[in-house]
């Protein structure tokens, strides 16, 4: 089976080539796979109709064309040709602003992809549903994005009695930082925060008093050190397209406090500790002192969360996209 896979441009983001290329790495080993990325980042439709030209050059005739996220434009380069497209979230369009705007990402990004690629995937149910405002079809599939095992895997870690570490994956707007750090306020503890630190996370940070660890750009064995090294990962989104630090958390044997919304608890499912409300820092406060006070309750997290990740192992990812194009 010939497949072709397409990838935005890496000033994009890294995000989506990094869960991609797990499942591709497997279709690379039993089948004849070519990835071609995007040349341009898109900053207007100057760089979207060279993009297109681009996918059109190198689009797969007899085989398979699996867009694999964010640049859904494609599709309308591959008339003719067998195509998936893989939606992560709706995140394009919601947060333009401008009628104009928003109409472009409806129709470019959305409405025409979905009518005219040959099956569309969505990582999760919660965006599948988002989905579901710009198409009719009811042939959308959900298959979840994949944990890299051959990074994250357990590394046992006893309850912690003394100095708790507590780890921060990811500082953009939804990721609810600055109310996670007021909720550490007087509990001694060290941070490790990865990504940039903006001014109201700082503030945050310097009226607490909090001792922290800021790291940026690591590699994902980094990463992964880090989670090792914590006690407890904090991720309270207020949104998420799916949540691959819960995963992460879970897959090295840690207990995750995340927020109790769509698509995190489709994704953490028992193994993790919820906040009803990610907007109050008290009630994050309360989950972090129950996981610090009650052993087992800590030891009971990191069990289910050591189970929950089976649901996402590669070879249950890649059975699924095999199934999607054995049906085209």
């Amino acid at each position: 089976m010939k497949i072709t896979y397409f990838f935005r441009h890496p000033d994009g983001g890294f995000s989506i080539a990094k869960v991609s290329q797990i499942f591709v790495d497997a279709f690379m080993r039993t089948d004849d796979v070519s990835k071609v990325t995007m040349p341009f980042h898109v900053n207007g439709f100057l760089a979207i109709f060279r993009n297109m030209l681009f996918a059109y050059r190198h689009r797969e005739r007899e085989g398979i064309n699996h867009i694999t996220g964010d640049c859904h434009y494609i599709v309308l380069s591959l008339l003719g040709c067998k195509s998936v497209l893989t939606i992560h979230d709706t995140v394009s369009y919601d947060n333009q602003h401008g009628f104009f705007r928003r109409l472009f990402f409806k129709w470019f990004y959305f409405k025409l992809p979905l009518m005219l690629a040959d099956r569309v995937v969505c990582i999760s149910d919660n965006t599948r549903r988002s989905v579901q405002r710009f198409t009719k079809r009811k042939d959308l599939d959900v298959i979840p994005d994949a944990i890299d095992v051959s990074i994250f895997h357990p590394q046992p870690k006893s309850h912690p009695t003394e100095l708790p570490h507590f780890l921060i994956v990811g500082t953009g707007w939804n990721k609810n930082v600055e109310r996670e750090v007021r909720a550490l306020e007087n509990i001694p503890c060290v941070i490790d925060i990865v990504g940039p630190v903006s001014l109201s996370i700082s503030r945050a940070l310097e009226e607490t008093g909090a001792k922290y660890r800021q790291f940026k750009n690591l590699s994902d064995v980094e990463i992964y050190n880090l989670y090792v090294q914590s006690d407890i990962v904090l991720f309270c989104s207020v949104y998420e397209g799916f949540g691959m630090p819960v995963l992460e958390a879970q897959a090295t044997g840690r207990p995750v406090i995340t927020s109790r919304i769509e698509p995190l608890k489709g994704v953490a499912g028992s193994g993790a500790c919820y906040v009803d409300h990610p907007e109050s820092v008290e009630e994050i406060r309360k989950a972090i002192l129950k996981l610090l006070s009650d052993k087992d309750y800590y030891g009971d997290l990191v069990a289910k969360g050591l189970k929950n990740v089976t649901r996402f192992m590669p070879s249950v990812v890649v059975s699924e996209y095999a199934r999607v194009y054995k049906s085209l």
